[in-house]
């Protein structure tokens, strides 16, 4: 059997993106805990979540895997996981107090 990629993503935006490129690939949820630690800046925090995705779904699948994650950072350097601010910000533009 061909190996297929492993998503460990439950983002439906990352799936489109892999459709649209053609990517046949299968949707393996990591469960990794998403909580930010105290002071991490943004990108920090979406490379170590990232591989924290990775690492969870290598427990129980072979390669390849994608994980991935973003966060937004305010002005005044205050990051918003993915999850949470992706809620509050679709569809309009959300003012974050600096």
């Amino acid at each position: 059997m061909a190996e297929s990629l492993v998503l460990a993503s439950a983002s439906p935006r990352r799936a489109q993106i892999l459709r649209a490129l053609g990517v046949s690939f299968r949707v393996v949820v990591s469960g990794a805990d998403e909580t930010l630690e105290a002071g991490e800046d943004a990108a920090a925090a979406a490379e170590r979540l990232a591989r924290a995705k990775a690492a969870a779904v290598a427990r129980s699948e072979p390669p390849p895997i994608l994980a991935a994650d973003w966060m937004a950072a305010s002005l005044a350097g205050k990051s918003f996981p993915s999850e949470k601010w992706y809620v509050e910000a679709s569809g309009r533009i959300v003012k974050t107090p600096l």
